[in-house]
């Protein structure tokens, strides 16, 4: 429990790994002469208690497990450099207690659960605060509560699931939230939901670090190719935004369905201004299509060809970070990435190295009825992992890029056009 508190507070999480190790072993040398002491001597029980047992008991529940991670994780003079500080604090907290308990006349029974309370950590906090976030009745404190009666591993693996750099309801514009982002699944689904069972520990750490220094989340445009009820390049858009949206971003889905056709009417059109402000305000973008006869479709290349290359000085994709996503309704096919690529460049964005395409996607994803919500989920296999890779390598690069985007627009022919005028 207390690796999941120290990532929270934003501790030292590896630190805090060594001291439980420090701790797992205090427990195997001293908790059977601290049992002795207190049913033999303290507490004068009569009963057998057998020395060995104790000591064996400890050996096998908590010496196998440690050694092996001493092995395979720690070195020993890395454990024994940070002993100081666990044993000043196991010694210091939890004997003053039991002894000044026991002094002051309340006996055995309540000086001992005294001591072992104030050296011990309280998983029913971890409850409460799930219970005040996300509701008495939520998936979490259910699986909370049975964690902390049967298995701690549990409770750990729960909230270790939480999606904790998300925009969480409370922090989202209202407003936002129902317009570009169509893809959030409900709380009680979000917590046990297969995204965030990921591990992405590098981008999830680089996104922590990336954030505590600019104070500014990576804004994410997302852009899909199709106006089908049940667009497979829509269902694939939402699941590329709902990993992004675990790893910290501020994702915001375009919907074309009200684009008009290319100069059909003047730029001052609604839809218009709002894709071009949409694209001028993101760090990076995600585009996924179809493809269709061989290419790219048109949905999806009317989108790119209402976002100008410059307007006046500014540039609204320039610098930006790209990745490219196709949907094939046959065998896989690499036409229409390719072309997002030749379109990413002409942009003037950085497409990352990476790319997905997922074959025959209409046996891809989960069967919803033909609804069309778009809650239908993309099913287990290396193309999803695939995608997964493509979401966490955007934010890596983005994280990188983000910071030069300025010094990457500085050319010699744009100063020399801004000279001459």
């Amino acid at each position: 429990m207390v690796l999941i508190w120290t990532g929270l507070a934003g501790g030292d999480s590896e630190h805090c790994a060594i001291l439980v190790a420090i701790n797992s072993m205090l427990q195997m040398v001293l908790f059977a002469p601290l049992a002795i002491l207190f049913l033999r001597v303290i507490s004068g029980a009569d009963a057998e208690v057998s020395y060995q047992i104790i000591a064996k008991s400890v050996a096998v529940f908590l010496g196998i497990p440690l050694g092996a991670a001493i092995v395979t994780r720690f070195g020993l003079l890395s454990v024994v450099r940070v002993a100081a500080p666990l044993i000043v604090y196991f010694g210091v907290i939890f004997f003053l207690t039991l002894v000044s308990m026991y002094k002051l006349g309340f006996g055995y029974k309540l000086a001992a659960t005294q001591g072992l309370t104030a050296a011990s950590n309280n998983s029913e906090l971890a409850i409460a605060v799930a219970v005040v976030t996300y509701g008495p009745n939520s998936a979490i404190v259910i699986k909370l509560r049975m964690g902390s009666h049967f298995s701690p591993t549990r409770e750990l693996r729960t909230l270790a699931q939480c999606p904790q750099l998300a925009i969480s309801k409370a922090q989202d514009d209202p407003d936002i939230r129902a317009k570009y982002r169509p893809f959030l699944l409900d709380a009680e689904v979000e917590a046990t939901d297969w995204i965030s069972q990921l591990e992405l520990e590098t981008a999830i750490a680089m996104t922590e670090e990336n954030l505590e220094k600019t104070e500014s989340r990576l804004k994410v445009l997302v852009l899909y190719g199709s106006l089908r009820k049940r667009s497979y390049s829509r269902l694939m858009a939402f699941e590329a935004s709902r990993i992004l949206h675990r790893l910290g971003c501020d994702v915001r889905i375009f919907n074309p369905s009200e684009l008009p056709i290319r100069d059909s009417v003047d730029a001052s059109h609604p839809s218009v201004q709002e894709l071009r402000s949409l694209s001028l305000w993101s760090d990076g973008h995600v585009w996924c299509s179809p493809e269709q006869h061989g290419n790219l479709t048109a949905v999806f290349k009317n989108q790119i060809d209402w976002i100008p290359l410059s307007t006046g000085s500014v540039r609204p994709t320039q610098g930006r970070t790209l990745s490219v996503i196709q949907v094939n309704g046959g065998s896989q096919s690499f036409n229409a990435v390719n072309s997002l690529r030749i379109l990413g460049r002409w942009m003037r964005m950085f497409t990352i190295p990476n790319q997905s395409s997922l074959p025959t996607a209409w046996k891809q994803f989960e069967d919803e009825g033909g609804d069309g919500g778009g809650k239908a989920r993309l099913l287990p296999s290396g193309n999803r992992d695939r995608l997964v890779d493509c979401m966490e390598e955007f934010v890596k690069y983005t994280i990188v890029m983000r910071p030069h985007f300025v010094m990457f627009g500085d050319r010699f022919g744009e100063r020399k056009e801004n000279i001459d005028k």
